[in-house]
């Protein structure tokens, strides 16, 4: 009588083996000593009969061209013996099988079949990451700054200054050097606060800026450190932090990340009426972007003085654009009330 397991055993290879494959020889050991068994097995593997400590399974691949199945002690242990199929054992295997098993067990899916057209790889445009991210802020610093080769050019317009109905714009130009996340890097910014007249009037920049672990950065600098003509603003010094948290490990999803900032500073970083009582001292301001989408943030913003709101958007994935239009003076502690202003950013690898 042939053991049960015997059967199923031969049937599992069956199903595991390649289609180029069949089973040429099956061995009874059964009836062997477990001494003699171990000597024979190892006189098997000795012809490169592969040894398994347990019963095969439908995900167990087969190594070179034999097969060695040992079932738990105290029950029959079989060897099996493959060799590759030949043409007649194929058709032989064959017989009694219907079209549609034939073509799944011996014709591989590559190969044209008859009535069926032939597999063709499709190329599938994939998705890249932008190369640029938006703001973190809209007027106020955050600890990242430009590192060495990177240039950025930046243009910004307003629908009316402060106790005004004049529009008003300034021009900005931006140089890194040094190297933020290994030692630190330096920004140097131009300010030109008259387009009507560029040189008239404008300010020199300056930003130490460093890059740590856990997605933190910190920066000191002041604005307006250099000035000629009578720029608006005065000179302003400032130390900022700014960490970053990851929501979402694929800043494709929307609601990805949340930047956040957080500095003091003098000058323009005071209350308003500070700044009218010429009252020296600091003050506290800070931002918070959520990246709403891949090329989109949504930044709110306290700049010492009063509520900034606005989004920061990348409006093409391969050009490094960076627009971000804002609503300024929302709450009405600063200024006559809110103002649009727009900035245009454009940056540079060198």
């Amino acid at each position: 009588m042939v053991c049960p397991r015997f059967v199923l055993a031969i049937a599992i290879v069956c199903v595991t083996l390649p289609s180029s494959w069949s089973i040429a020889e099956a061995v009874d050991l059964g009836q062997l000593e477990k001494d003699a068994f171990l000597g024979e097995r190892n006189a098997l593997e000795s012809e490169s009969i592969l040894d398994f400590d347990s019963p095969p399974r439908s995900s167990d691949w087969l190594k070179r061209s034999h097969l060695l199945l040992q079932p738990p002690p105290d029950h029959t242990a079989f060897a099996l013996r493959l060799e590759p199929l030949k043409p007649s054992k194929t058709a032989e295997l064959a017989q009694g099988i219907d079209l549609e098993t034939y073509q799944q067990l011996f014709i591989p899916q590559h190969r044209h079949q008859p009535g069926r057209q032939p597999f063709e790889p499709t190329q599938v445009p994939l998705q890249q990451p932008s190369s640029q991210e938006p703001g973190v802020s809209l007027s106020t610093p955050s600890g990242y700054g430009l590192a060495w080769r990177s240039l950025g050019i930046g243009v910004g317009i307003q629908s009316r200054t402060r106790y005004s109905h004049r529009a008003d714009g300034t021009l900005g130009v931006g140089l890194g050097f040094g190297n933020p996340t290994q030692a630190v890097g330096l920004q140097v910014g131009l300010g030109l606060v008259d387009v009507t007249d560029p040189f008239a009037d404008g300010t020199i920049s300056l930003k130490l800026h460093r890059q740590l672990p856990e997605d933190i950065a910190i920066a000191i600098g002041g604005n307006g450190v250099l000035t000629w003509g009578s720029p608006d603003g005065g000179t302003s010094f400032y130390g900022v932090v700014t960490k970053r948290f990851t929501l979402k490990e694929s800043s494709q999803a929307p609601f990805s990340q949340i930047t956040t900032s957080l500095g003091v500073g003098s000058g323009q970083f005071r209350s308003e009426s500070a700044v009218n009582q010429n009252q020296e001292g600091v003050g506290v301001f800070g931002s918070v972007a959520v990246r709403l989408a891949e090329p989109v943030s949504g930044i709110v913003e306290w700049t010492g003085q009063d509520l900034n709101l606005g989004v920061s958007l990348i409006p093409f994935r391969k050009i490094p654009l960076v627009i971000t239009p804002s609503v300024n003076d929302i709450t009405g502690s600063a200024g006559d009330g809110a103002r649009f202003v727009v900035g245009i950013g454009y940056g540079l690898n060198f």
